[in-house]
């Protein structure tokens, strides 16, 4: 019975992060005079372990977990990072019971010469960086983005 309440709340958390994202994409669409472009939940990912959570958006690997407990992140982390291709942006969202959802994905980075984001180990600038942002912040970019792909 666990197995199957666990499987229940994880499909509820895609419904959710569906119904945050595709007033997005409706949004973006409309404004670019596109065809609306329709997210799902993923119904043959039980199958492969190569395949993320939300389909629609070819260009974004989304993974969502909804949890208590949040000290399995960096094993979810791996597990979208596993399920990325090539030239598709990783999106863990993830987030406690009674709380706001919370977004962990990599974004490349701009940076100056003399940055504080200098690698320690090899002193040459990160191309990426992995990021924990708020679903606010998150949202923002996303329809920046979308407009990019999309425009």
């Amino acid at each position: 019975m666990a197995g199957r309440s666990s499987r229940n709340k994880g499909a509820r958390g895609e419904r959710e992060v569906i119904q945050l994202l595709q007033p997005v994409v409706d949004a973006v669409c409309n404004d670019l005079e596109q065809p609306t472009l329709v997210l799902r939940r993923n119904a043959d990912q039980r199958f492969a372990s190569d395949q993320y959570d939300i389909i629609g958006l070819p260009w974004l690997a989304i993974e969502v977990k909804r949890v208590e407990n949040l000290s399995g992140i960096n094993s979810w982390w791996s597990q979208v990072m596993d399920a990325t291709g090539l030239y598709q942006i990783p999106v863990l969202f993830y987030r406690q019971n009674h709380k706001r959802w919370n977004i962990r994905t990599k974004l490349p980075v701009s940076v100056l010469p003399g940055s504080s984001l200098r690698s320690h180990q090899s002193g040459a600038y990160p191309q990426e960086l992995v990021v924990d942002m708020k679903i606010t912040e998150w949202l923002t970019w996303f329809e920046k983005k979308l407009r990019h792909e999309l425009g």
